[in-house]
């Protein structure tokens, strides 16, 4: 939550540290979640494939083909989206066996006291450009603002193309 950008559970496999392993936990819970089925047989396809897969693979056996491009684009809305009190959340958008926000915001304190902030990093859109460099399967939590009555824009672009696993998801929270 604290470095989306730079880390994603799948891109940094070399990368054992805590934060990186929560990610992956992450994912794997709100995979599991939204899969519809009991759990149990989603652990179960995870640790007994039916062909001889690992890694990205076996998450497509048991999750689909769309995990890079559906699921987990939809689990980085979700990091933001849940329990963030915004009406009418589209479920796709939350973790349902946790209050991600509620919990990770306790758990981020320092010096043995609860937190009292979210540690998702988001960064304002003002009037200045932007940069953001993203890992492979990494997110950017851009927020900005328009006023009533008026039009609001914005570019992206890179140094080459961009990859066909890229997505932008647009969110209104007001």
């Amino acid at each position: 939550l604290k470095n989306p950008d730079k880390y994603s559970p799948y891109s940094a496999l070399a990368d054992t540290s805590l934060s990186v392993r929560g990610g992956i936990w992450s994912l794997l819970r709100y995979s599991a979640d939204q899969r519809g089925i009991p759990e149990k047989s989603t652990w179960y396809d995870l640790v007994n494939p039916k062909t001889d897969v690992s890694g990205i693979a076996n998450l497509k056996a048991v999750f689909g083909s769309n995990f890079i491009t559906t699921t987990m684009r939809n689990w980085t809305a979700a990091n933001y989206m849940d329990d963030a009190g915004v009406p009418n959340t589209p479920a796709a958008f939350t973790h349902p066996s946790w209050n991600t926000r509620s919990v990770e915001t306790f758990v981020n304190g320092t010096g043995g006291n609860p937190g009292t902030t979210f540690p998702l990093k988001t960064t304002p859109l003002l009037t200045a450009p932007v940069t953001a460099t993203l890992a492979d399967g990494g997110a950017a939590y851009l927020r900005f603002a328009v006023d009533a009555g008026k039009v609001g824009g914005a570019t992206v672009k890179g140094p080459a193309a961009l990859p066909s696993t890229f997505s932008i998801i647009v969110i209104r929270t007001k």
